[in-house]
């Protein structure tokens, strides 16, 4: 049964230096031992080629909700379709750089139904 964040968080907090090097220890023979659970390479290739996933993730985790009859495959699809700002017009952009244009799915804070996809300026003025 998983424990809470709270109790796990405490349970770290008072163990003693000795529990915490044994840890240590155990976790870096396992890496040893276990060396393609390290292989960042193949997680990034991973993210890469199921980006939809992570992406449809973070939109769950973030509490957007789909009105009836919405998939989240076609949202998806929608998102990375759009080229253009659905309010202002500008040319919507992509990457890990936040700038005024990049691409957001705009929801409701309230209620968490998806709206619209805007430029981050838009996104930023309706919330």
């Amino acid at each position: 049964m998983p424990q809470s964040k709270e109790y796990m968080r405490e349970w770290r907090a008072n163990r003693s230096e000795e529990q915490k090097e044994a840890e240590r220890l155990r976790n870096r023979e396992y890496r040893r031992n276990n060396p393609q659970v390290k292989d960042k390479d193949k997680l990034k290739k991973y993210r890469q080629e199921n980006h939809d996933k992570f992406r449809i993730g973070d939109w769950k985790r973030q509490g957007m909700k789909l009105k009836k009859g919405e998939d989240w495959e076609s949202i998806y699809i929608e998102y990375i379709i759009t080229e253009f700002c659905e309010e202002c017009g500008c040319k919507l952009t992509d990457g890990k750089k936040n700038t005024p244009t990049t691409r957001c799915l705009d929801h409701d804070h309230d209620t968490g139904f998806i709206r619209n996809i805007l430029c981050l300026s838009c996104n930023n003025r309706r919330r």
